[in-house]
């Protein structure tokens, strides 16, 4: 794997600890193509069911789930609440500290976080990079439907060239689509494994 990948493990690795225990799943077994990565997130506690037996990986993917995720894999640091910068998050919410972390890391910004959207390929990849601190990506357009030198060229560039995330053809990366836990957790194996 590529020297960023190599980084990028030694990154979000931190602050993992595996759980000796095992989760099922009533939603989840081990025919699912995804079945390998839910498994890994749940006992790395990187991610949870939304119950204590229901994984839902055919769900989209919403902001507060992506920003838990990289806060759980950087090792959930310690955040100052003095500057909450949205007014619409939930105090006390499981998300609470990782949003405030996305902030403060330049991850996420604006006026409203707006916990309960779906996440786009793009938002999925630009988070990511972001926090890794925006590797280099090789300069070229590798998608037709993404000019290289905006922030998404850049951060799909890295993501194809390191192996995280491909288009959904040859030609084009599809921003706009949403992405589902399931496929999240597929990209992230190959950027934390």
């Amino acid at each position: 794997f590529l020297l960023a990948a190599v980084m990028l493990l030694g990154t979000l690795s931190m602050g993992i600890s595996v759980s000796a225990a095992s989760v099922t799943y009533s939603d989840v077994n081990e025919g699912m193509w995804s079945y390998g990565d839910i498994m890994y997130v749940t006992e790395n506690g990187l991610m949870n069911g939304v119950s204590d037996n229901k994984f839902a990986p055919n769900d989209n993917l919403t902001r507060a789930m992506l920003v838990t995720i990289l806060y759980r894999a950087e090792g959930e640091p310690e955040v100052s609440f003095e500057n909450i910068p949205f007014g619409d998050i939930a105090i006390g919410s499981y998300y609470e500290e990782a949003v405030i972390w996305a902030a403060e890391k330049g991850i996420v910004s604006g006026s409203s976080f707006v916990s309960s959207t779906s996440v786009t390929r793009s938002e999925f990849i630009i988070s990511l990079w972001k926090s890794l601190d925006s590797p280099e990506s090789k300069p070229t357009s590798v998608y037709i439907d993404v000019h290289h030198s905006t922030e998404l060229g850049k951060a799909a560039s890295w993501g194809f060239y390191n192996g995280v995330i491909g288009g959904t053809d040859s030609h084009k990366f599809s921003a706009a689509k949403t992405l589902t836990k399931a496929q999240v957790l597929t990209y992230l194996k190959y950027a934390i494994k």
